[in-house]
């Protein structure tokens, strides 16, 4: 719906005064035909319009001085701040501005908000008004010829465009900074001297010339509004949807001005799908400006885009680089996109893009970044490499983000400055360079820290991440470990508490290690089974003494015999609560059976 600005404020009160009520012209009991007569007709329409009013006793004051603070407060509602199109952004708009203006004291907060948000004043304007010039001193007529020319939105063009010769036999007395605007707005008929020949800038503006001045200037202005949802813009076309789905479309052109959040920006910054106040003069758009909140970005996550879908519901699929896993989340219709900096659409996003997605507290998409193809960086440690499927490495980068990178087996490795494969690169290898391409490694070189140490086996862990503890200190064992017990090379399972062992390491992981065994005398034990460990090679036996000894079973080393059929056994067939004989060596604290009878 268009409609002309001035009338939809039809019920709004302009205060010249904090003490104005309403009182239609017909009874301002001192506007003098006579006196006024240059005055009545613009009083009287302004107040039937209910833009101006009278005081309680029925009198109008024409020659009340009119102050700064009722100067902004007039401008703004003149220019629709009350309307119902801006009612329901009213705290939106102050809070626009609710930091900048903190410090200052204004008793119409919103109006001066509103005049900022329309950009008819600067912050640095407001601030001058607050704290030099006075909000309660009266408006000289130098001043009101510059509220004038920004009321009519030609503050720039006259800044650049006029010069100062304004024809008035009192020029010098005009400020020089005002004097193009005292020519604008008498060029325009606007406002004019106070004789023929002067402009007398330094008199004071009354209420009655206030109402002549602002009667002018919405004439000449001839604004009209509409306002929708923008659907579609261009680079000379605007498209609006009404609530009902009906579009409209509005020509524009290079001098139509876009505003976001009061902000002057390109067309392109708007937000398709948001609302839109369209602003008309002489037929012609001239602005077109929009209130948007930006939805509070909660979290991001990087990957590489393996699907998109633009349609009722706008989704992308994408690897997660923290974990590997993939992933499909809802975007938003308004949801932006920006390729290398610059703003685009979600058309352009393909799969294999290396995307960063930002997301709302739903974990909806909200705005979408697509990063250069190829990039690289130093610095951080390999924390773990899947070579399964899709290669996957883990890297903790320097700030201590953990990032998973996928890959392919083609992939250039170097290691301490030789060619290297995956299996070649462990845990700990620090990275000097890593390629990517779309978010999968391409090139990755790394250089390891080779070390050795001694100590006695605290704690041995077997299982998908083996590690084992040396002198109070954990170690990762690498896939390819070597093990050696008295010189022979042994299996993770060989190790036994307590040995003393000499510990290679590479990047920290441990690679290599040294064992000897240190027996006793062939002993003998016996008891009931209490527990088998089929897995780790031990029986936990309770012995006829009451105590519990764990015994270590190594399968090519134990022999097992069932006593009753003289059959060979495995681990396995022995059972909780089995009486079993055995007869083995103390090595380096722990027992390890080399015959075991099952003597049930």
């Amino acid at each position: 719906m268009v409609k002309k600005l001035i009338s939809t404020i039809a019920a709004v009160t302009l205060l010249f005064s904090t003490f104005v009520i309403g009182f239609g012209a017909s009874s301002f009991s001192d506007l003098d035909e006579t006196k006024y007569s240059w005055a009545i007709q613009q009083i009287t329409a302004m107040a039937q319009k209910g833009i101006i009013n009278g005081y309680p006793d029925g009198t109008y004051m024409p020659e009340n001085k009119v102050t700064q603070n009722e100067m902004m407060l007039l401008i703004a509602r003149i220019l629709g701040s009350s309307d119902s199109v801006y009612a329901e952004h009213k705290d939106e708009i102050k809070g626009l501005y609710a930091e900048d203006l903190s410090g200052l004291t204004l008793p119409y907060p919103y109006e001066v908000s509103f005049l900022l948000y329309r950009g008819i004043l600067t912050l640095d304007e407001v601030e001058n008004i607050v704290n030099n010039i006075g909000i309660n001193q009266p408006v000289k007529r130098y001043e009101a010829a510059i509220y004038l020319t920004k009321v009519m939105n030609q503050y720039d063009y006259v800044s650049d465009n006029y010069d100062s010769n304004t024809g008035y036999s009192d020029e010098s007395s005009i400020p020089t900074s005002a004097r193009k605007f005292v020519k604008y707005v008498k060029d325009e008929g606007l406002m004019l001297g106070m004789t023929a020949t002067t402009f007398d800038p330094n008199y004071d503006v009354t209420r009655a010339q206030a109402a002549v001045l602002l009667y002018r200037a919405m004439e000449k202005q001839n604004i009209m509004f509409t306002y929708g949802s923008l659907y579609k813009i261009s680079s000379d076309k605007l498209t609006l949807e009404a609530s009902n789905g009906k579009t409209t479309q509005y020509d524009i052109s290079s001098l139509t001005t876009f505003a976001l959040n009061g902000e002057t920006v390109d067309k392109e910054e708007l937000k398709i799908d948001e609302n839109v106040i369209v602003m008309f003069q002489d037929g012609m758009v001239f602005r077109v400006e929009m209130l948007y909140e930006a939805p509070t970005v909660s979290n991001t996550v990087k990957g590489e885009v393996t699907a998109v879908n633009t349609g009722a519901t706008n989704t992308v699929k994408l690897i997660d680089q923290t974990d590997g896993v993939t992933k499909t989340y809802q975007a938003l219709s308004t949801c932006e996109v920006y390729v290398d900096g610059s703003k685009a659409t979600l058309s352009v996003v393909r799969t294999r893009d290396y995307a960063t997605l930002s997301l709302d507290e739903n974990d909806i998409v909200i705005r979408i970044d697509i990063e250069d193809s190829t990039s690289e960086f130093s610095g951080g440690t390999i924390e773990s490499i899947e070579l399964e499927n899709d290669l996957k490495v883990k890297i903790k980068r320097d700030s201590g983000k953990t990032e998973t990178y996928l890959t392919k087996s083609e992939v250039v490795i170097k290691r301490n400055g030789s060619d290297a494969t995956f299996r070649d690169v462990v845990k700990g290898d620090t990275i000097v360079r890593c390629v990517t391409n779309y978010g999968r490694i391409t090139r990755l070189e790394v250089k390891s820290e080779i070390g050795t140490l001694n100590g006695k086996i605290e704690e041995i862990v077997i299982s998908a991440d083996p590690s084992v503890v040396i002198s109070g200190k954990r170690y990762s064992l690498n896939k390819n470990i070597k093990i050696l017990v008295d010189g022979a090379e042994e299996d993770v399972y060989s190790l036994r508490l307590d040995m003393s062992a000499k510990v290679t390491t590479d990047s920290g992981t441990v690679t290599k290690i040294e064992v000897s065994k240190v027996t006793s005398e062939v002993a003998q034990v016996s008891g009931n089974v209490e527990s088998v460990n089929t897995s780790y090679g031990y029986i936990n036996l309770k012995l006829t003494d009451g105590t519990t000894k764990q015994i270590f079973v190594n399968s090519r080393n134990t022999t097992i015999t069932d006593n009753s059929t003289g059959t060979t056994k495995r681990l396995q067939d022995i059972k909780p609560g089995d009486f079993i004989i055995v007869v083995g060596k103390s090595v380096n604290g722990a027992f390890e059976a080399q015959t075991i009878v099952i003597a049930n």
